[in-house]
């Protein structure tokens, strides 16, 4: 569904029905298989579509009505996707993708994001975890990938005193069994099903810390649960 206030143009790219929208928009996008809820907002947006005309899609987004059609965004200026996940054992995680540019696949949950940020917040861990690159890809629904990455988790995200920097990083959300005393699997006693635990697992290749800004420590990889450092 978009906002009011938006423009729209409708145009023919490479055999695709193309809708380019200005003037600041807001996209939801709702039931994206066990994703929930993302809100997306940027200046601009370019909407390709196949099988169906531009204007009938976006008349039929606008009212909110579902649509099985590949569809796929170009988003440019102040681009914000907000996701939560709402069901399921992994409800309550949030993320929030900024950038100046993205690319996202809406049916397969991916993304290729320009100069991006990403902000994960997991219910019980204290802290934000950030991700920056000039470049981070979403190949999958909550696994993100960058190059020349940036990570830390403060309460100051514009000024943190510990950092990481490597060379290529992925933060992934990662469901394993749970496991009780001795080792024990959990059953979910609503469910009866066995009971799992979602990771937020890193991996880093060339690894420098950092403390305000000063390096003090080189590993060339690391990785483990961010939610138990």
């Amino acid at each position: 569904r978009f906002s009011t206030g938006y423009r729209t143009e409708f145009r023919q790219i490479d055999g695709e029905q193309a809708a380019i929208v200005t003037g600041g928009v807001t996209i939801t996008v709702e039931d994206l298989l066990s994703v929930g809820v993302v809100d997306i907002s940027t200046d601009r947006a370019v909407i390709w579509t196949r099988g169906l005309d531009g204007q009938k899609l976006l008349q039929g987004i606008d009212r909110g009505e579902p649509t099985r059609e590949q569809v796929e965004i170009y988003l440019e200026g102040h681009v914000e996707i907000r996701q939560a996940t709402l069901r399921g054992p992994d409800a309550g995680i949030t993320r929030m993708l900024k950038a100046d540019e993205v690319f996202y696949d809406v049916q397969r949950n991916v993304a290729l994001l320009i100069n991006a940020e990403i902000a994960v917040k997991v219910p019980k861990l204290p802290e934000t975890i950030h991700v920056r690159a000039k470049e981070i890809r979403q190949i999958a629904e909550g696994r993100f990938e960058a190059d020349h990455a940036l990570l830390y988790a403060s309460r100051l995200p514009s000024d943190p005193d510990l950092t990481v920097r490597a060379e290529r990083a992925t933060v992934e959300e990662r469901k394993v069994p749970a496991r009780g005393w001795f080792g024990r699997p959990l059953v979910d006693p609503l469910t009866g099903q066995p009971a799992t635990l979602t990771q937020l697992w890193a991996t880093a290749d060339d690894v420098t810390l950092r403390a305000f800004d000063v390096p003090f420590f080189y590993v060339p990889h690391l990785e483990g649960d961010l939610r138990d450092p």
